[in-house]
């Protein structure tokens, strides 16, 4: 689950194609809930700079594809950057239980 909630592929490792296209995020939910996915850039020491997110609402079991849509800072990072590491924080709320959450690094390249 946390590979797809988090967004690993090719396509997502290009710069150039998230700041043109954004990135559609194929989520497949087996109950009803919430599903949510921020990405964030952290410096030590720094508060983490919240770099894009997307969020969806599943009424019952399936399968949605969540646009994941770049923050007015986040444009700002990703146009000056040839590499960047960021680190994606993906979360499953299911109606009627607790939270899943998974945390994974990445690095996006131009």
């Amino acid at each position: 689950m946390s590979e797809r909630i988090l967004g690993r592929g090719a396509e997502l490792q290009q710069v150039g194609a998230l700041l043109a296209h954004g990135y559609a995020l194929r989520f497949r939910a087996l109950t009803a809930g919430t599903a949510e996915v921020e990405w964030y850039r952290s410096e030590r020491g720094a508060k983490p700079v919240l770099i894009a997110s997307g969020r969806r609402t599943f009424t019952a079991a399936g399968t949605a594809t969540t646009a994941v849509q770049l923050t007015a800072a986040g444009r700002k990072e990703l146009l000056r950057a040839k590499r960047l590491a960021l680190t994606a924080k993906g979360t499953f709320t299911p109606a009627s239980a607790a939270p899943i959450t998974a945390v994974r690094p990445f690095t996006l390249r131009r």
